[in-house]
């Protein structure tokens, strides 16, 4: 039997599907607290060479549900996030925290159970050098991200929605998981997918 899905469980793939492929801020080597979707408003910063100052002022800012996304530039060789500036994020309830960058300190942020998103993980910390950005437009695998945008992530990485695309997105989103509901249905009956799709 193929696997069926609880209904109406909107995923970062709908959401992306309803924008037309859009969306996605591509692959992320290291996730952890991950489990069903979650999302918020962006609270945006843009830091370089690792200066993590601007990473603890967009922490700060955040409110409870907020998404934290970070644009690391010139950032894959050192860590703007560890255990002690998440231990911050989860103690603010931050929904999650999205970072176009490297993070440290896996063990520590595996126990916070807070979603975080990271290209990578490296053990060496960048310096709070104060070059750093908070509430600024960013650009994130091609996708612009103000804000004030929604953020969704989930297992399958994260996503951004304009702010004014959100009900619109989310509506697409369910209606592609009704309609593939219905072709695992059919799938479940024996009808193939060439047939389903008229391949």
């Amino acid at each position: 039997m193929v696997n069926s899905r609880k209904r109406h469980d909107v995923s970062t793939c709908n959401i992306s599907d309803a924008m037309k492929r859009g969306g996605s801020l591509g692959e992320f080597r290291f996730m952890t607290g991950v489990s069903g979707l979650v999302t918020g408003k962006a609270v945006t910063c843009r830091t370089e060479d690792g200066d993590w100052w601007a990473v603890v002022k967009a922490i700060e800012s955040a409110a409870k549900g907020d998404v934290v996304v970070v644009e690391s530039v010139h950032g894959q060789s050192r860590a703007v996030l560890g255990e002690l500036l998440a231990t911050e994020a989860a103690g603010r309830r931050v929904a999650a925290v999205v970072i176009d960058g490297c993070v440290r300190d896996s063990s520590g942020l595996a126990k916070l159970g807070l979603p975080i998103y990271a290209r990578g993980l490296v053990p060496h910390a960048g310096n709070p050098e104060k070059r750093g950005k908070i509430s600024v437009p960013l650009t994130i695998n091609g996708v612009k991200i103000r804000p004030g945008d929604f953020i969704a992530c989930d297992g399958n990485g994260a996503v951004a929605i304009p702010k004014a695309k959100y009900e619109t997105v989310m509506a697409g989103a369910r209606g592609i998981v009704e309609k593939e509901e219905k072709i695992l249905k059919k799938m479940n009956a024996g009808i193939s997918i060439s047939e389903i799709l008229h391949f």
